[in-house]
């Protein structure tokens, strides 16, 4: 399942409905106007392969439940307001091919 809402100035946090999409290989929701800090819910998309969150305004530090997505191959966060350093539990992600 793709779902993208890329460059599409949505306002707000992640919606938690989003859960409902069990499914989901690949997500885009860059260059939004997107705030706060990323909903635990994503790192529980075990299917997911594309996520792409860059160029937004999220913030607070990375959850160390990351490293449950071990089918990542592309995690774009880029141009957002994270501070902290990164978890350990990237290393998790073995099949990641870009960061």
């Amino acid at each position: 399942m793709k779902r993208s809402a890329w460059n599409l100035n949505i306002f707000g946090t992640i919606p938690v409905e989003l859960q409902n999409f069990t499914k989901l290989v690949f997500l885009s929701l860059s260059e939004n106007n997107m705030e706060g800090k990323i909903p635990n819910i994503l790192w529980n998309f075990k299917k997911l392969k594309y996520l792409y969150l860059g160029h937004n305004n999220f913030n607070g530090s990375l959850s160390l439940e990351i490293g449950n997505l071990k089918n990542m191959q592309r995690l774009s966060l880029w141009s957002n307001k994270f501070g902290g350093k990164l978890p350990d539990t990237l290393w998790n992600l073995t099949k990641l091919e870009h960061l």
